[in-house]
């Protein structure tokens, strides 16, 4: 991930914000902040960004892709989807560049399926749409690798390669 991360600065540092806005989206491996808190203090690092403002928008067990898994959360709820709240946040918060960390949850722990992986795909490209209206730049960072516990945990790996890719 870190390797992931250090692209994206690279990538940044051409296009200096002066006091702009950057949202981080994603699911719970965002939320939980440490990567998060990682790419903040290598942005703050560089003078082009030290006076950005970064805020972390993203919510554990979330979406994409608007998929989610049945009996999920003990069956209390459905996954939470990005798009279900993407309007506001870009018109309450008004970022000029998004971070965008999804794949993690739309794959919903399962082996690879072409219609979980395409829903993914337009989820992806309905953020960037929504991200180019709203005078937003994106940049999508692939999810981390999983490592469960579980020869079928461990199998989902292929999966997120699959979505990395």
């Amino acid at each position: 991930m870190m390797l992931c991360c250090a692209g994206v600065g690279m990538r940044l540092h051409a296009q200096p914000l002066n006091k702009g806005r950057i949202a981080i989206l994603g699911d719970s491996i965002a939320y939980a902040g440490r990567w998060a808190n990682e790419v903040e203090n290598a942005l703050k690092a560089d003078k082009k960004f030290a006076a950005c403002e970064i805020v972390n928008f993203s919510v554990p067990s979330e979406t994409v892709a608007g998929l989610s898994e049945y009996g999920h959360a003990g069956g209390r709820f459905p996954r939470p989807c990005l798009h279900e709240r993407l309007d506001r946040v870009l018109r309450m918060y008004r970022p000029q560049l998004i971070l965008a960390c999804y794949g993690m949850n739309d794959g919903l722990m399962q082996a690879f399926d072409k219609a979980r992986f395409q829903a993914y795909q337009e989820g992806n490209i309905r953020l960037k749409a929504a991200a180019d209206a709203a005078k937003a730049a994106v940049v999508f960072i692939t999810p981390p690798l999983f490592r469960g516990d579980s020869a079928e945990q461990a199998e989902y790996d292929a999966v997120l390669d699959k979505y990395a890719e």
